[in-house]
């Protein structure tokens, strides 16, 4: 076929949330099998190719979605890390069993030459059906090795306090990506610091995403103090009103110089 086809297990497959396997109940596929995509919103799987020139290419997937539960199986379609508004149907393969193939209706995405990466992200709660393979087509389009990929999280420790933002908003980050977080205090509080995996207390604050992070913003009460040699703290409240932060401090003592 015209084009280029992407097996599971081959180069070209980024990610994949789920399993490779070959049941006999789901003889059709090529290739040593297919890609078991697990249950969930937002479990996938991912791609990886280059591109000879710019341009509109076309995509399709061959899958699988047997059993008695007819309910379609779709996902959204991320073309490097950002959304494209294109939602890729799944519908049921008209097989009790999981041997009825068919391939998805076409799409058409607008590629930059070079390095692109495909993402499809389940939007129910079933998942995404059987990937057989993935295929795009046109001349001179390789396979590729595949840039790690994060997601971002960002939370306040009470939005009765701040609020948080970041830029660039995307669903998933390159390794490397710089991402910058800003907190506002509301009126009677203050910005402390970034706890998680990208900790410090400047603000807006700049940072490389190297892992899946999680960053959550400390604002406290006005008036709160921590003492500088703290190792962990929590607020507290006296009957008065008058707002703590209690302290955990370290201590090195020196074992006595033995005779």
């Amino acid at each position: 076929q015209e084009g280029l086809i992407i097996q599971e297990e081959t180069l070209g497959v980024c990610t994949m949330d789920g399993t490779v396997d070959s049941a006999v109940s789901a003889l059709g596929y090529t290739g040593i099998g297919y890609a078991n995509i697990d249950n969930g919103i937002g479990v996938g799987m991912s791609w990886s190719f280059t591109v000879p020139v710019d341009g509109i290419y076309k995509v399709t997937w061959r899958y699988a979605l047997g059993g008695t539960d007819t309910t379609s199986r779709d996902g959204k379609l991320l073309l490097n890390n950002d959304l494209t508004g294109d939602t890729v149907r799944f519908p049921h393969t008209d097989s009790t069993y999981w041997n009825g193939y068919k391939s998805t209706d076409t799409i058409s995405l607008s590629l930059q030459a070079g390095l692109n990466k495909i993402h499809l992200s389940a939007i129910t709660v079933k998942g995404l059906p059987n990937i057989d393979y993935f295929h795009i087509l046109g001349s001179g389009i390789e396979p590729a090795q595949c840039i790690p990929s994060f997601i971002f999280s960002l939370a306040s420790n009470d939005t009765n306090y701040g609020t948080v933002s970041y830029f660039p908003v995307k669903e998933f980050y390159d390794d490397g990506e710089e991402l910058t977080v800003t907190a506002t205090a509301k009126p009677g509080y203050f910005f402390h610091s970034w706890s998680g995996e990208a900790s410090d207390t400047v603000n807006p604050f700049l940072f490389e995403i190297r892992q899946n992070t999680i960053m959550t913003a400390l604002f406290y009460p006005e008036g709160t103090s921590q003492a500088e040699n703290a190792a962990g703290y929590a607020t507290v409240q006296h009957d008065n009103g008058t707002p703590y932060i209690v302290t955990l401090s370290l201590i090195h003592i020196s074992e006595p110089t033995r005779p």
